[in-house]
């Protein structure tokens, strides 16, 4: 199941629904899982972990710029903040 763009609820908290779908073994297994469950809440950035931070690489903000920016947050809920409050400065930049 694909979490709604800019909606992070992790894997774990929906377990319970039925699920047939495999638990990753091992904690790098689920930081993979997890990396990935966000990469698709938040499509444009690339996220991953290491050395228990979490990072996401993504757009830069300025129209036009071409450039990339990197986030990082000590636990993914964290990171999910900051990425939805980067989105959400994005959209209220937007000229009209």
């Amino acid at each position: 199941m694909s979490p709604a763009p800019g909606r992070c609820d992790t894997p774990a908290s929906r377990r319970g629904d039925g699920s047939t779908s495999p638990v990753p073994a091992t904690a790098e297994e689920q930081a993979g899982a997890l990396a990935e469950y966000i990469g698709r809440a938040f499509p444009g950035w690339t996220i991953w972990q290491a050395h228990r931070i979490w990072y996401a690489t993504g757009p830069c903000p300025q129209p036009g710029c071409g450039c990339s920016r990197t986030l990082h947050a000590p636990s993914p809920s964290d990171l999910c903040r900051r990425l939805d409050d980067t989105g959400r400065r994005a959209r209220q930049e937007v000229p009209r």
